[in-house]
């Protein structure tokens, strides 16, 4: 038996219709959850984008303090190395000044001359005055070299702290890259 035509063109809108209905019923319920997911994974990507610009920018920053700092404190250990040589030299010096007054004093206990006598006596005085004024130059660089000695630790402490800090900050950065690359998208 064969089916009027009519019925079947009119039959047919009805089964597209309840098609698309059911394949609609089925889109509604998957799309909520399915849109869920996808906007979790940007938000996490979003998320993840901006901390690795913050870390990266941090990095930059700290990096840059370091390049910084590196020339001060190199010019504060050239200086301290100056300031060491010195005193050295200096210590030197009074050491020499110190043995010849005393070969002055021992001629003078020595020398019965009463015309020698005036003559080594200023010279001792002379040395005297010259060994009063070295100590007293030597003092000063001493306290000078230990304020560029605590400076330059200072410095060097400050240089370390940023080096572990930018150690730290890469450690973070590569941990966060790792951790983003292989996140696997969250499971349904």
């Amino acid at each position: 038996m064969r089916t009027p035509l009519s019925l079947r063109c009119a039959g047919a809108p009805a089964l597209l219709l309840a098609l698309v209905s059911a394949s609609s019923a089925f889109a509604a319920e998957l799309a909520p959850d399915t849109l869920t997911l996808i906007l979790q994974e940007l938000r996490q990507l979003r998320r993840s984008v901006e901390l690795t610009a913050l870390l990266q920018l941090k990095v930059q920053v700290a990096a840059e303090r370091l390049k910084l700092r590196e020339p001060q404190v190199r010019a504060l250990a050239e200086r301290a190395a100056h300031a060491e040589e010195a005193q050295t030299a200096s210590t030197v010096e009074i050491e020499r000044t110190q043995a010849e007054l005393a070969k002055v004093e021992e001629r003078m206990g020595q020398e019965t001359a009463a015309e020698v006598q005036p003559e080594l006596a200023a010279k001792r005085r002379a040395l005297a005055d010259t060994l009063g004024h070295m100590s007293r130059q030597q003092e000063e660089a001493h306290r000078r070299a230990e304020a560029l000695a605590a400076s330059l630790a200072a410095e060097r402490g400050e240089l370390e702290r940023l080096s572990e800090a930018l150690g730290e900050l890469e450690r973070s950065l590569e941990r966060h890259v790792h951790a983003s690359g292989v996140a696997e998208p969250p499971s349904r």
